[in-house]
């Protein structure tokens, strides 16, 4: 069996889905049964004391699945990380594009060529986080070469 995740409105939704027709493999599937954009989010759950046992039961149902992953916290309470195709709003989806339009612009702008093949003046222009491999000269130092000896 392939790894499939649910359809659904939050994580705590998700983990208790328990009908195999709201569960898609691929974003082609999860829009075709949404009816509607999707994207794929995991979203930490951390259940309350009343809903403990119900939710441990159905994690456990859903690890073999592969989309919950059981964790605890300091208090060695459970909490799950459930990953499952969230239904998308106009917002959503114009906010995605413009995250993924400039991601598009910050890839186009560098090249690997630059790292490598540019003046190194430019490169500490362009990447000035790195540190100069030649270091300046300490003033104490000893010149062996200076001009005037010749």
């Amino acid at each position: 069996m392939g790894l499939s995740y649910p359809i659904a409105a939050n994580a705590r939704a998700a983990l208790l889905l328990q009908d195999e027709e709201v569960f898609a493999a691929n974003i082609t599937d999860a829009k075709a049964k949404a009816k509607g954009p999707v994207a794929l989010v995991t979203e930490w759950l951390k259940p309350t004391p009343d809903e403990t046992d119900i939710l441990v039961k159905a994690a456990d149902g859903h690890i073999a699945r592969g989309f919950v992953q059981t964790y605890a916290d300091d208090q060695d309470e459970p909490v799950f990380a459930v990953s499952f195709w969230k239904h998308q709003s106009a917002e959503d989806l114009k906010k995605t594009e413009e995250d993924e339009a400039r991601l598009r612009a910050q890839h186009a702008r560098e090249h690997t060529n630059d790292i490598y093949f540019t003046r190194p003046e430019l490169r500490r222009k362009r990447f000035p986080g790195r540190s100069q491999r030649m270091r300046d000269v300490h003033p104490d130092q000893i010149d062996l070469f200076s001009e005037e000896q010749e």
